[in-house]
């Protein structure tokens, strides 16, 4: 969680890889739901409530939010086997 907080102060979109763990995604337009696996997204913010911190996500050209402890609990799984979370700083 910290990582994502961080990369996101320091304007770092995070790359996340869903494997075979499902995860939700709503769409925050048509508020429908996606389950993604083996897929790529960029996480672009977040807002942090009482018990989760909802997470931001650019995928498609569409902005959805996902459950940040939904996809933690989604990594307990060995289907997560791969899964992972990457940023990039640019250094000038």
């Amino acid at each position: 969680m910290i990582f994502i907080q961080n990369a996101i102060y320091n304007d770092q979109p995070v790359a996340l890889l869903n494997t075979f763990n499902k995860t939700e995604m709503i769409n925050t337009v048509t508020q429908s739901s996606v389950n993604t696996q083996r897929h790529w997204v960029t996480i672009t913010g977040y807002e942090k409530n009482e018990s989760d911190m909802i997470l931001t996500i650019s995928s498609w050209g569409i902005e959805y939010s996902m459950s940040y402890k939904a996809l933690y609990e989604s990594w307990q799984s060995p289907l997560a086997a791969g899964s992972g979370m990457i940023c990039f700083e640019v250094v000038q």
